[in-house]
């Protein structure tokens, strides 16, 4: 199952994986619904952010992943980045991908404005 095929070489960090997906088409800022992975709704972008895969990250921006489009929960690859500390992801995302920082988590900014 390509999603599935997708879904590992994103979150584990496979470089050659994911560019041989994005050469037979996958679609970058498609979402992924796996469930029982804690990652339902979500972009390869927010995957490789959420593990700290910058080089993934990489390959994603300049294969056109949007740095803004969040995940089913409202949250962005910026937000769960800095969340988990991922500070060189974080870097790429804004000054590459151009994520929009007061976006980060939509939920929880809504809140406080």
């Amino acid at each position: 199952m390509v999603c599935e095929r997708w879904f590992i070489a994103v979150s584990d960090g496979r470089i050659d994986g994911t560019k041989r997906l994005i050469k037979r088409g996958f679609k970058v800022n498609s979402m992924m619904n796996l469930g029982g992975t804690g990652f339902k709704g979500a972009t390869a972008l927010y995957l490789a952010a959420s593990g700290g895969w910058n080089e993934i990250v990489k390959i994603l921006l300049q294969s056109g992943a949007d740095a803004d489009k969040a995940s089913s929960d409202g949250s962005t690859p910026l937000f769960v980045a800095s969340q988990k500390g991922k500070l060189d992801v974080v870097v790429r995302l804004v000054e590459e991908g151009k994520a929009d920082v007061d976006k980060a988590d939509v939920n929880k900014a809504d809140k406080h404005r």
